[in-house]
């Protein structure tokens, strides 16, 4: 089930992904005066240039990548489970199929204006922290947008 939700924000950091434990690289083809070496990622942080190429491509272009279901106890809405991620989607931020996202940001996930609230804030925010539930234990991630 699809849901326009927060989550697609979690997904847009998901989508930069900083290719660690993403498979081998192919080996690189020698270079003569290729200039400065490209900026290598820190691990953990997501990039702002690339969130905001990827957060360009608007609201709509995020929520198609977000496959969740929601979660209720006692009648009560909790969050959204993440059920699977689209296919040759790397990832920079440790959400793992099962996860149950419960706020981004600080917002709960479950309304659409509060979704376009988190994705207007995003180009200018300095961390993207998701509270989520992991095999029934509350936990936090948090990373820095450099």
């Amino acid at each position: 089930m699809r849901m326009p939700i927060t989550f697609s924000v979690a997904i847009a950091a998901c989508a930069l992904g900083c290719g660690a434990g993403q498979g081998k690289e192919p080996a690189a083809e020698p270079r003569v005066d290729a200039g400065p070496a490209p900026e290598a990622r820190e691990p953990g942080v997501i990039p702002r240039n690339e969130l905001r190429a990827l957060l360009d491509q608007g609201p709509a272009a995020l929520l198609a990548r977000a496959v969740t279901e929601p979660v209720r106890k006692d009648g009560r809405f909790v969050g959204f489970r993440i059920t699977a991620f689209p296919k040759g989607l790397p990832q920079v931020i440790d959400l793992r199929v099962g996860d149950v996202l419960v706020t981004a940001n600080g917002r709960n996930v479950g309304h659409y204006d509060v979704y376009l609230q988190v994705f207007g804030e995003l180009p200018v925010a300095s961390e993207l922290k998701l509270e989520i539930i992991r095999d029934g234990q509350n936990a936090t991630l948090v990373y820095p947008i450099k």
